[in-house]
């Protein structure tokens, strides 16, 4: 692993997504590489991302309004079917002060 295959890989990465998600999985990559070199699996001249700048893009976030939360509550759905459930978690995610779905998923 080099210099050059980093710069390949993110080009690589934003093909398939934005600048910011690119810049986390490169960074997962370079903890990986580091914990081989810590662990003595994979020795280097250069470090690879020595010279690897990461650039991030502000991201322009959009809340939704209360005005649009209230419609979500109010939506009548069928108790049971898929889209019930997606909508009660994520009012539910909303009420728990944004809780990550991560966390929700593990919630009974």
């Amino acid at each position: 692993m080099d210099t050059k295959y980093i710069y390949d890989l993110n080009r690589f990465f934003l093909l398939k997504m934005s600048t910011n998600s690119a810049n986390h999985y490169l960074k997962l990559t370079r903890q990986v590489l580091d914990k081989a070199i810590g662990e003595n699996f994979y020795d280097f001249l250069r470090h690879p991302f020595t010279s690897f700048e990461f650039k991030n893009t502000k991201v322009n976030k959009v809340a939704l309004g209360e005005d649009e939360i209230s419609k979500i509550f109010k939506l009548y759905l069928l108790e049971g079917e898929q889209i019930w459930d997606t909508r009660n978690k994520f009012l539910a995610q909303l009420f728990l002060q944004c809780i990550r779905v991560s966390d929700l998923q593990l919630l009974r």
